[in-house]
């Protein structure tokens, strides 16, 4: 017997709202869009709290107030095993140009920790933004080449050992430099020109590593997952 395919196709990028806290006002820029809202079990909760019922809510549910609360037109996909998280249950059954998680950050440190490990599983597969009240940070391999205005608060943090061989636009250069969590890592930096450019070693260009930009880059993160997902 074939198996029914649960996953949500999306041509356009698509909000996903987690249970911690989010910025509303963020989202409805967001939502005037047009980008369709999922929610990631409990963020269900969240977002009927706020009056907006999303298309689809996808998780095993354990988090889940009243599934009666509703809308008729809201698909729930209910995935029964504990082996992974909501988050990488919905990250499974989305596909879409660019996720944009809400509510995955700043309510637990272990849940931030492990929702960056789920992005760093699917980085290649999925454009994926965890989008905070203040900041947005993403997992990339490889050269990261996009304009970028100057003055703009960058972090680059390593997820596994990386060398860099050169950077263009950064205050402080990334060129020879070894990261590593517990040896060094490149929190506030910021840009000094209009193009950002990050080449780790060609050893290395495979390896992931975290962009945190401030939040108003949002946009133009959107943009170059548009881009890149063409």
């Amino acid at each position: 017997m074939n198996k029914i395919d649960k996953t949500l196709r999306y041509s356009q990028p698509v909000i996903l709202v987690g249970p911690a806290d989010f910025d509303i006002g963020f989202y409805q820029k967001l939502s005037d869009q047009g980008y369709r809202t999922v929610a990631a079990d409990g963020g269900a909760n969240r977002l009927y709290d706020c009056n907006i019922m999303p298309e689809a809510i996808i998780g095993d549910l354990d988090s889940l107030n009243n599934r009666d609360d509703f809308d008729s037109t809201t698909k729930i996909i209910q995935i029964h095993e504990q082996e992974t998280t909501d988050f990488e249950k919905c990250l499974n059954h989305l596909d879409a140009p660019a996720i944009l998680a809400m509510g995955f950050t700043g309510k637990r440190l272990d849940h931030t920790l492990s929702n960056i490990h789920t992005i760093t599983k699917f980085h290649k597969s999925k454009n994926v933004l965890l989008v905070g009240s203040d900041d947005v940070s993403f997992v990339y391999s490889g050269n990261y080449n996009s304009p970028m205005e100057a003055q703009t608060t960058i972090s680059i943090f390593p997820l596994q050992p990386i060398e860099f061989s050169k950077s263009e636009g950064l205050v402080f250069t990334l060129k020879r430099l070894n990261m590593g969590i517990g040896h060094f890592v490149g929190t506030s930096n910021r840009t000094n020109g209009s193009k950002l450019l990050i080449s780790p070693t060609d050893y290395h260009l495979d390896t992931p590593y975290l962009i945190t930009l401030s939040g108003d880059n949002l946009l133009e993160l959107i943009s170059f997952c548009l881009k890149n997902s063409s």
